[in-house]
């Protein structure tokens, strides 16, 4: 039972970090890092697409799922199962196929690149939920 509590705090902690990382990446100063991953058009994006970028964004967007370990036992297979979640999750959210399971909220993010930065749970709570359809 605690080791799922572990697995559900390094996803909360990966989906917070993320969504202000995000932030930070669409900030004029950093946008030159991201905007490799928004050329695709939101129409033709795929799991392929979900990790196309610059190479440093992504190694600094993963270490929120460490975040728990501040205050937390260290659980190698704990981590490496959250990490292999989040990122089935990010491949399912690139990719239209996947809208029936996890949502267009991803998608959303690509066609209004000003709202929806992470999960939708925490675009509600910081005010950046867009809510439309693709």
């Amino acid at each position: 039972m605690i080791l799922i509590f572990y697995f559900m705090a390094h996803i909360l902690g990966y989906d917070i970090w993320y969504y202000f990382i995000h932030i930070c990446l669409h900030n004029i100063r950093l946008y030159r890092f991201h905007k490799y991953h928004h050329l695709i058009n939101y129409r033709d994006l795929t799991f392929a697409d979900a990790f196309t970028g610059n190479m440093i964004e992504y190694p600094i967007q993963t270490l929120g799922i460490f975040i728990p370990n501040i205050v937390m036992e260290y659980h190698f297979r704990v981590i490496l199962c959250a990490y292999l979640f989040i990122t089935i999750r990010t491949y399912m959210q690139h990719d239209y196929r996947c809208i029936w399971l996890v949502g267009n909220h991803h998608l959303i993010h690509h066609k209004h690149p000003k709202y929806n930065f992470g999960e939708r749970w925490i675009d509600k709570i910081c005010g950046t939920l867009h809510e439309t359809t693709v």
